[in-house]
């Protein structure tokens, strides 16, 4: 059996640090890398999402949530609001046949402009 290792700590990117309004939207990367020995025999990684500690699931997400790609690293959130403020999101990576795995969370920060008469 080759030694199984743990993904390198995953990192979050996120599409936009400006400010979200009408229709727009929020996405979040994950990116991690297989550290499995030896180097050719490195693993596919995928991603599971948690949103306030509850699993994201691909196929049935939350409303205004969709998770793609290949290995599930993108999670999209559709007019992101208040109800979003300080929501913590993780990003789980693990290897594939692996039960070894990492994560990284982070909290999103969500100003709405309030609308005046």
């Amino acid at each position: 059996m080759l030694p199984l290792g743990s993904p390198t700590e995953p990192q979050i990117s996120i599409n936009r640090t400006d400010g979200i309004t009408g229709d727009d939207f929020l996405t979040l990367t994950c990116t991690s890398q297989s550290q499995s020995i030896p180097e050719d025999y490195r693993l596919d990684v995928n991603y599971n999402w948690t949103r306030a500690g509850e699993p994201i699931d691909p196929s049935d997400p939350p409303p205004r949530h969709t998770v793609t790609g290949e290995d599930r690293e993108t999670l999209r959130i559709d007019v992101p609001n208040r109800e979003d403020n300080g929501v913590e999101y993780q990003c789980v990576a693990q290897e594939e046949t692996s039960s070894l795995e990492s994560d990284v969370t982070v909290t999103l920060d969500v100003k709405c402009e309030q609308e005046f008469p």
